[in-house]
C-alpha cells in the first residue's frame, strides 16, 4: 500500500470510529455546517497548500463563532493547525474538544499528541495514560464484530507505542491479526504492526519540532 493510500484508510477508520461513538446528534446552526462545508471544499479542490488551509481555519473560525459547541469544526480544525504545523494552537483548539468531549478516548489521545508536539511531555504522558485507560473500558465491553472496534484497538496500540510499551502494542495487534477476517482490518493492523513511536506522533514522512521531546516516565 501506498503512504497515501495508507494515511487515507487510516483517516477513515478514525473518522467511522469517531462518529460511531459520537453522542446523539443535536441541532447545529445551518451556517455553521454550511461554513464548515466550504472550509472542506476549498481544501479539497485547491489542495492542501498552506493558502487553502488557512483560508479553510478561517472559514472554521466563523463556524466556531457562530456556534461554539460544533464539534466537527474543532475537529477539522485541529488538522488543518497540525497540517500547518501550528501546534501551539492546536493545542488550544482540541482543548475545546476536549470540554465538549471529556470522556472520550480518541480526543484524550490527541490532546496528549498536542501537549507532546509543543513540549509538554508531562501533560502528554498523562493524556496517553488516560486515553488508554478510556479504550479499555471501551473495548472491554464490546463485541468483536463492532465496526467500532477495529478502529479502537489499533487507538490503543497506538497509545501503547506512544507510552513506549512497543512489545506490548506489538504483542496486542498481533492477537488482534490471529482472530481478524475482514481484509481491511487486517491490513490497518498490520500497517499499525510497522509504525514507530514517531509515525504515530507526527505521521509518516513528517519532521521532528525541535521543541518535542519523547514521553519519559
Amino acid at each position: 500500500m501506498k503512504p497515501n493510500q495508507r494515511k487515507i484508510l487510516s483517516a477513515l477508520i478514525i473518522i467511522i470510529c469517531f462518529c460511531s461513538c459520537a453522542k446523539p446528534k443535536r441541532k447545529i446552526n445551518p451556517l455553521s455546517i454550511k461554513l464548515n462545508d466550504s472550509a472542506m471544499q476549498l481544501v479539497m479542490h485547491f489542495g492542501t497548500d498552506d493558502k487553502s488551509v488557512v483560508n479553510g481555519i478561517n472559514l472554521l473560525d466563523k463556524a466556531i463563532r457562530i456556534d461554539s459547541n460544533y464539534v466537527t469544526a474543532y475537529w477539522n480544525k485541529f488538522s488543518f493547525q497540525n497540517q500547518l504545523k501550528q501546534y501551539n494552537e492546536a493545542l488550544e483548539t482540541v482543548k475545546h474538544l476536549l470540554k465538549l468531549r471529556p470522556n472520550d478516548a480518541l480526543i484524550i489521545a490527541l490532546t496528549g499528541l498536542a501537549y507532546e508536539k509543543t513540549g509538554d511531555t508531562i501533560s502528554a504522558a498523562k493524556c496517553y495514560k488516560n486515553a488508554l485507560s478510556n479504550y479499555d473500558k471501551i473495548l472491554d465491553t464490546m463485541n468483536l464484530k463492532n465496526k467500532s472496534y477495529c478502529g479502537l484497538a489499533t487507538g490503543k496500540a497506538m497509545i501503547l507505542k506512544l507510552l513506549n510499551k512497543n512489545e506490548q502494542s506489538d504483542a496486542y495487534l498481533k492477537g488482534l491479526l490471529q482472530t481478524e477476517t475482514d481484509p481491511v482490518n487486517k491490513q490497518l493492523y498490520e500497517e499499525s504492526l510497522r509504525d514507530s513511536r514517531n509515525d504515530v506522533l507526527y505521521g509518516k514522512g513528517d519532521t521532528v519540532s525541535e521543541n518535542a521531546n519523547p514521553v519519559k516516565h
